[in-house]
């Protein structure tokens, strides 16, 4: 079973900008609705790119432990 994730306060505001424009409480954009999901978008966006930076793909994970595998049975074969 998956965990949820918790709802963030820029859905909930996005949800409370859609609601007042739809039923025409507020006489904003559309743009700006929509802002606190174009925000958060972006926050995801710059953390995601840091976290790629300072952690190793995935395909190096994999390259470094076939690579240990590949050491270990080195040394297997001349013992």
């Amino acid at each position: 079973m998956q965990e949820r994730k918790p709802v963030s306060f820029l859905q909930l505001l996005f949800l409370l900008f859609l609601t007042l424009k739809l039923i025409n409480q507020i006489d904003w954009s559309w743009w700006f609705v929509f802002s606190p999901f174009f925000l958060q978008w972006i926050i995801n966006i710059v953390l995601n790119q840091n976290k790629d930076e300072t952690e190793p793909k995935e395909e190096n994970k994999f390259q470094r432990k076939m690579q240990e595998m590949m050491d270990e049975a080195e040394k297997q074969k001349s013992s």
